[in-house]
């Protein structure tokens, strides 16, 4: 009788530690979402404050709890320790439907969100400016290239967001396409093409004042654009004057307090006035028009022309006034990237009375990022930078 008493004692101790250390386990899995672990919080509710709480001294009793176990009874221990592990194996198999979400998940979100709100009392300065980018790219899929080439310099980097501006008259704004659903979707389009960005839309009359919501609204605290891309007009000459106006209007307004890129992909034939309907799930886009059916994305080197390694080429830039840099900030975090890492940079100046002295200033931002950014050569000559220009000013 004694013998089975005592085998009973020893299975209720190994009972009894196991839920104790599943229990000291779990605090340090959980206390960076606000449970116990931050010192002197108020939490919410009814649970205590536990001032004195240290998520490695508990993480250290599940450790002991276990020596203990097996030093009580090994068998018990080692039965426990097994029907824990079948019983997370089935729970992992059945995957229910039931979302009950990770403790790490929800410390990351809280990581996030505090990183965030410390950032807004940072001052601007030399190593946290970042070209964080706004792009009008519409849906990213519209745009592949120039979602492509602006994530080339932004990945692990700074900021992207892909910006959509949705133009609807008021009556019709509620019978919109779901907007949870386009954003899903967006995301997983950008996920597949191993694209670090956001995504952000609205809906509005007209084309400037979406894009001039978006500027407002767009980022969070610190983490707000500071430079805005948007793809050439290549239409501009047979356009209507509206249209026109409201692109010239669009750059007019971004001159002030934000850096403007624009991007020039010859051969895109843009479909977005004539959309009626879309599918934004599909690796390919069809576009639905009163004239008939276009594939966007049937073109797939035009697609992949920023996916695929840039080889030997030359990345040229036209230093036409001192912009403190960032002409050539974008090169250098190009350079970086494995795609291009064998492009050669080349910098162009114009104008004979202050040469000597900006292409002093020239060499010494040059001399900054000579390091990571391989070969950059400077060029002053004003009638090759003239010819360049014209001959590319004719192709458009």
């Amino acid at each position: 009788f004694f013998c089975r008493t005592q085998h009973i004692q020893s299975s209720n101790h190994c009972r009894n530690l196991r839920c104790y250390t599943l229990l000291c386990f779990g605090l340090p899995c959980v206390s960076p979402q606000g449970l116990p672990g931050k010192i002197g919080d108020k939490l919410w509710g009814w649970r205590p404050s536990f001032r004195y709480f240290s998520k490695w001294t508990a993480l250290f009793g599940s450790i002991v709890s276990v020596v203990i176990m097996f030093l009580l009874t090994w068998w018990a221990a080692l039965i426990v320790v097994g029907v824990i592990i079948v019983s997370l194996a089935y729970v992992t198999y059945k995957k229910p439907e039931v979302n009950w979400g990770s403790s790490v998940q929800a410390g990351t979100y809280n990581m996030a969100l505090s990183n965030a709100m410390n950032l807004t009392n940072v001052e601007d300065h030399v190593k946290n400016f970042r070209p964080q980018c706004l792009v009008l790219s519409g849906p990213p899929n519209f745009r592949p290239a120039l979602v492509d080439f602006v994530g080339a310099f932004t990945k692990n980097v700074s900021l992207m967001i892909c910006g959509n501006v949705t133009e609807v008259s008021a009556p019709f704004r509620g019978q919109l396409l779901g907007g949870s659903r386009t954003t899903h979707c967006s995301h997983l389009w950008l996920s597949k093409r191993k694209i670090q960005a956001f995504y952000n839309f609205i809906t509005i009359g007209d084309l400037r004042s979406g894009a001039r919501s978006l500027m407002q609204v767009s980022g969070l605290g610190r983490l707000k654009p500071n430079t805005i891309v948007l793809g050439y007009k290549n239409d501009w000459q047979t356009d209507s004057p509206p249209n026109l106006e409201n692109y010239v209007g669009i750059i007019q307004e971004l001159d002030e307090g934000y850096s403007i890129a624009i991007h020039k992909a010859s051969l895109v034939k843009w479909f977005m006035h004539l959309a009626r309907k879309w599918e934004l799930c599909g690796t390919s886009l069809y576009v639905y028009v009163s004239g008939g059916v276009f594939k966007v994305g049937a073109d797939a080197n035009l697609e992949t022309v920023f996916q695929s390694k840039q080889k030997k080429k030359n990345i040229d830039i036209y230093w036409l006034f001192d912009d403190g840099g960032l002409t050539l900030l974008i090169p250098y975090l190009l350079t970086r990237r494995k795609r291009w890492s064998q492009c050669k940079v080349r910098v162009f100046i114009s104008g004979k009375g202050e040469r000597a002295g900006m292409m002093g200033r020239l060499k010494s931002k040059a001399k900054q990022f000579q390091e990571g950014a391989g070969d950059v050569s400077l060029a002053a000559n004003q009638s090759l930078l003239r010819e360049i220009i014209n001959a590319r000013d004719t192709l458009s």
